[in-house]
């Protein structure tokens, strides 16, 4: 029965990998059309150069099976998981659930996320051990792990 249980979790894995990777967002991620005049951020850097902004490879390598806590613009936290296996969860939430997947694509960090269907690309530069977050061709930063004060 457990077996049973781990195929089809890896089949339903492999689904949602294969949709997420052609998934084009229908919304605009959180900021992006409302981002305050001035940043609550401790530091902002400039939108980097392209070649500033971090690989496919460095992006695996940085968020795998890692945890980080950071905030958005209007200044709510966030704080999650990236799993080994490509699962996400959320670290603010009681028992810390699974709400999603994230992936790497086109030198971008991705994640879908399963209650509100939505799907936020990223690209992102790291600077002095802090990550932010750029909402593609745009510069304009949505998240960052640099807040300042540590997230209770």
């Amino acid at each position: 029965m457990r077996a049973a249980g781990a195929v089809a979790f890896a089949v339903l894995l492999t689904a949602t990998f294969a949709y997420a990777q052609d998934f084009e967002p229908d919304v605009t991620p959180p900021g992006a059309d409302n981002a305050p005049a001035e940043s609550p951020f401790e530091v902002v850097p400039p939108p980097p150069p392209d070649d500033a902004l971090m690989t496919g490879e460095e992006l695996r390598a940085a968020f795998e099976d890692r945890s980080y806590e950071g905030c958005y613009p209007d200044g709510s936290p966030w704080a999650e998981r990236t799993g080994a296996d490509g699962a996400l969860f959320d670290l603010l939430r009681s028992g810390s659930p699974r709400v999603g997947v994230w992936w790497v694509q086109q030198n971008q960090i991705c994640y879908f996320y399963d209650a509100s269907g939505v799907t936020a690309c990223w690209n992102a530069a790291r600077q002095d051990g802090e990550f932010y977050f750029f909402f593609p061709g745009t510069g304009v930063v949505g998240g960052t792990t640099d807040c300042g004060e540590p997230i209770a």
